[in-house]
């Protein structure tokens, strides 16, 4: 299941291929796990499957006292309130899931030969990418270049040069979010908008798109209100004109977007030209 998980994560953020026998897994319980051009990623339905998945796996860990893993959000049938809830799965699919959990025995991975070696370096996690690792080393690390990082840990030269690009990109968005249109908490609450900071509601928190539990409590996140439609500053948002709010990490929007410069609900260009159109940041 953590194969399947990383994979299913590594398809959404960067559309990363789904390895061939788990392709022919998911068609074969009725899920397309490919994304036609005129859909969006949130209403893709390997988002709702990821999300089961994953509250499947939640459940698993807490009667074993497994590290938990975080869960992708789902999309859901109405605007404002997709990363909210998801449809259950079908019979078959959840007895795939049950029957893979059940002979499940993942070899842990080996460890690459790294070409250069930074001072702080912990292992890359198995849900994490490159540009999410590599971004973590260089907090880790300070002043390390960028280039240094990703030499740290890609042994081939000639894949270096993409995921150097990427993490620029991502870095290039991240500063943005000191320059965003605020909401606050207590709006952002209200059941028009629906969001639920994991700190106050820890059994029905708003979820990340891209992963874990939203909280504004968290230093490690950039809690923000993605909204449908752009307006211009000093315009506050507004339902009527910026349509549907969907929140999440900036943080991990920004590798997202470094890897495919694409709004998730509307697929028009997105960066750190145009981000403050949409995005709003969530305060306390």
């Amino acid at each position: 299941m953590e194969r399947l998980r990383t994979s299913l994560g590594r398809y959404i953020m960067s559309l990363e291929p789904l390895p061939p026998d788990l392709r022919r897994a998911l068609e074969s319980v009725g899920i397309n796990p490919f994304m036609p051009e005129d859909l969006g990623l949130v209403d893709h339905p390997v988002l709702n499957f990821s999300a089961a998945l994953n509250r499947m796996l939640a459940s698993r860990q807490t009667t074993t006292n497994s590290p938990e893993l975080p869960p992708l959000a789902s999309s859901a049938e109405s605007g404002r309130r997709r990363l909210l809830r998801s449809p259950p799965l079908l019979s078959g699919q959840r007895e795939w899931i049950e029957q893979s959990m059940r002979q499940e025995a993942e070899p842990q991975s080996s460890r690459l030969n790294r070409a250069v070696r930074l001072a702080v370096m912990p292992p890359q996690n198995e849900n994490e990418d490159n540009v999410a690792y590599a971004i973590r080393l260089r907090r880790l690390n300070p002043g390390a270049d960028v280039s240094r990082v990703v030499a740290s840990f890609i042994t081939d030269p000639a894949a270096r040069q993409q995921v150097v690009n990427d993490i620029r990109a991502a870095l290039d968005i991240a500063p943005q979010f000191s320059q965003l249109r605020t909401i606050s908490k207590a709006d952002a609450e209200s059941e028009e908008l629906g969001f639920r900071d994991a700190a106050d509601h820890p059994d029905n928190a708003t979820s990340c798109l891209f992963g874990e539990e939203l909280s504004l409590s968290n230093p490690d996140q950039q809690v923000i209100g993605l909204a449908v439609n752009p307006t211009d500053k000093p315009q506050p948002y507004s339902q009527e004109v910026n349509k549907a709010l969907t929140f999440m990490d900036m943080k991990k929007l920004a590798q997202y977007l470094a890897d495919k410069p694409e709004h998730p609900l509307n697929r028009q260009r997105l960066d750190a030209k145009n981000i403050a159109k949409y995005a709003f940041k969530i305060v306390p």
